[in-house]
């Protein structure tokens, strides 16, 4: 008899034991897996990628999403190499100060410069830009005909955007001293659209595409006119700053942009948006 209460007695104590362990003895591993996949499905980097509102290459859509041309090519980039591009708006002579600095990783629709390339790297080409001079279009009888410099020399107060880079045939007389104060600059494009309405310049350089995209936004009465000058045209490259982003990111961008021009769906992103 006593045996067998102390069998029961020993029976009893087990259990009570088992009753005080924890009820969900699995879930660290649960919680385990779940960690698990979420760094699977995560990017394996982030990169702060400026942007200036320059429709139609990147500008801020109905709801406040960024959209454009050059957004949505880092974004198919970022996709194939596991990167995601978190945007960061400004204007761009500030957004270039700030990539300088290794305050910002990178900016789309850069022309190389040698003073660009002492504290930049830069991707393949992928696309070309040309740059048209703009009038009122009750004027452009008045400015047709003539070259750039004639038109300087007869008084034309030309619009240009801070820290943009023209072809030779503006940049020369840029900085030509005949024309100084001549050239009156804005912090966004668009602005020079303003000033050109409000007569205190007489044209402004801009992408044809860009300029089409602001005229649309505009009343039909604001109607602005190229002039039949050709300035030639550059190729424009991702800008990648030296002191945030490897060499390997950037060789890894020209991989994903190489693939996306030879199977085509560059070639798409182009029509969607400039055709």
């Amino acid at each position: 008899m006593r045996h067998f209460s102390a069998l029961l007695l020993a029976s009893l104590v087990a259990l009570s034991l088992a009753a005080c362990q924890p009820a969900s003895e699995p879930a660290p591993e649960a919680e385990s897996t779940t960690a698990a996949a979420e760094s699977r499905s995560a990017p394996e980097c982030h990169l702060s990628m400026g942007w200036d509102p320059w429709e139609p290459y990147h500008f801020s859509a109905a709801g406040g999403s960024v959209q454009g041309l050059d957004v949505e090519l880092v974004r198919m980039i970022g996709e194939r190499i596991g990167c995601q591009f978190d945007l960061v708006q400004g204007n761009w002579a500030d957004l270039l100060h700030q990539l300088q600095s290794g305050g910002l990783d990178v900016l789309a629709g850069a022309t190389r410069t040698p003073e660009r390339e002492s504290f930049a790297r830069f991707s393949i080409p992928y696309r070309e830009e040309r740059f048209a001079l703009f009038v009122r279009g009750d004027e452009l009888d008045r400015w047709a005909g003539r070259p750039l410099e004639t038109l300087l020399e007869d008084g034309f107060r030309a619009g240009i955007t801070q820290g943009y880079v023209y072809p030779e045939a503006i940049s020369a007389l840029q900085s030509d001293p005949r024309f100084e104060g001549q050239f009156i600059e804005a912090p966004i494009g668009e602005l020079n659209f303003n000033a050109l309405l409000d007569y205190r310049i007489d044209g402004f350089f801009e992408d044809p595409f860009v300029a089409a995209a602001i005229q649309r936004r505009r009343s039909a009465g604001e109607a602005i006119e190229p002039l039949d000058l050709d300035f030639g045209s550059g190729e424009v490259q991702l800008l990648f700053s030296r002191q945030s982003v490897a060499d390997e990111q950037v060789e890894a961008v020209n991989a994903a942009l190489q693939a996306m021009k030879d199977d085509g769906s560059y070639a798409a992103l182009l029509e969607r948006y400039l055709n």
